[in-house]
């Protein structure tokens, strides 16, 4: 019996992977071909890369 306790005191961690999960961000712009959005699709990209708390996906 004292594995069983082991083992179920070991296994109620969470996993890493579980905290290493970031909101996803949608970035749904109008139109490329409009110099207004592609420069709004770059910082959007910047700020996602430097901040790091999500996840950019423009779509």
């Amino acid at each position: 019996m004292p594995i069983l306790a082991l083992l179920a005191v070991g296994g109620g961690g969470s996993s890493a992977r579980a905290e290493e999960k970031k909101p996803v961000v949608g970035l749904v712009m109008k139109s490329l071909a409009n110099e207004f959005f592609k420069s709004m699709e770059e910082g959007a990209r910047k700020f996602a890369a430097e901040d790091g708390t999500f996840t950019l996906v423009p779509v």
